[in-house]
């Protein structure tokens, strides 16, 4: 099962506020806010004080108004003169999503801008990360280039974080909406990573996933497939989003990986990009893809929906495991069509 840890986002907006309350509320770590442009947050040494005053882990972040490669790096500089001092468990995020870098700057230049940040980030010891909603990633950013390759802080707010995002770059932070602490408005955040226990892993490219290799199931998420791993032309057209096998893996290809679409799943059949392809993971190491399973008489369906009567009397197959953030989140179906999406929790394996 995929962590939980409680978190929140403060900046200079929450002066004041009980890391006493906060810490009884149950948060376990904090993003702090560093700074923005090139000058320091006023509560920056405060917020960091007083989570290790609480025992409450921490990470940072920056918010740009760079508009030009050159001020990304030198706003990295501004944040690292700003958090030497200190020794954070989770990643220092670059935040851009104000609106002067959205008229007149090219996804190229966006990308670019992040990328600097983030290894200017990663050059002074810090493991970088991106702050973004799923609108940057999908328009404003080269997604390819940024996903898979640092640590991702997802924004996107389902207003409960017991209700997944639909959307999944492999984040390990993901913002769900906003809380309310102590009389405070602050971000609602959840990690899916122990940055605690994992403290010492800060390469990228991992991304907190499972390790894919040849033969393994996975869900790829739609998109262009190209002949070989280096091909520069996409063809066949767009390939729809489903499961598909791993043919092959080309570790340092622009295209890594060599997909097979399976049965009812996706109908990809050439080399992808890495960011499009994500793990399969197992949930509650008793469920795999395959599987036949009953569901618990009196079982909802995973948004809580009414189940006809005649599902608790037969057997189905496990088609899919996992979706975005919610690894409990199973497909159940006859192999061929789906009968339900259901919790995990909800079925008996047979």
């Amino acid at each position: 099962m995929a962590e939980r840890i409680k978190g929140v986002d403060i900046s200079a907006w929450q002066a004041g506020i009980s890391f006493d309350k906060i810490k009884a509320a149950g948060v376990e770590f904090a993003m702090i806010r560093a700074g923005r442009g090139k000058s320091k947050d006023s509560q920056l040494e405060t917020f960091v004080s007083e989570c290790e005053k609480h025992g409450i882990k921490y990470g940072f972040y920056w918010y740009s108004y760079a508009l030009t490669v050159d001020r990304a790096k030198e706003e990295a500089e501004a944040c690292i003169e700003c958090i030497k001092a200190y020794k954070p468990s989770y990643p220092v995020c670059f935040d851009m999503e104000d609106p002067s870098q959205i008229d007149g700057l090219s996804k190229r230049t966006r990308t670019d801008m992040a990328i600097e940040f983030c290894e200017t980030i990663r050059a002074a010891g810090y493991t970088p990360g991106i702050y973004a909603n799923p609108a940057w990633f999908e328009s404003y950013y080269k997604k390819t280039e940024l996903v898979g390759k640092y640590d991702i802080w997802l924004a996107c707010w389902t207003e409960n974080p017991d209700k997944p995002t639909k959307y999944n770059y492999g984040q390990r932070i993901w913002q769900w909406g906003l809380d309310n602490i102590g009389g405070y408005n602050v971000d609602g955040d959840l990690s899916f990573y122990d940055y605690t226990a994992n403290s010492e892993s800060s390469a990228p490219a991992d991304n907190g996933a499972v390790t894919i290799e040849v033969g393994d199931t996975v869900m790829f998420e739609g998109g262009p497939h190209y002949v070989s791993s280096t091909a520069k032309a996409a063809t066949g057209g767009a390939r729809t989003s489903g499961l598909a096998k791993v043919m092959n893996i080309a570790p340092n290809a622009p295209h890594k990986y060599a997909l097979r679409g399976i049965d009812g799943g996706s109908n990809v059949y050439g080399w992808v990009d890495e960011g499009l392809v994500k793990a399969v993971e197992e949930t509650r190491d008793t469920l795999s893809l395959g599987d036949r399973v009953k569901v618990k008489p009196g079982a909802k369906t995973y948004k809580g929906g009414g189940l006809a009567s005649f599902v608790y009397s037969s057997t189905y197959v496990v088609m899919q495991i996992g979706s975005g953030v919610a690894p409990d989140y199973i497909v159940i179906g006859d192999g061929t069509s789906v009968t339900a999406a259901v919790h995990a929790d909800d079925l008996i394996k047979q």
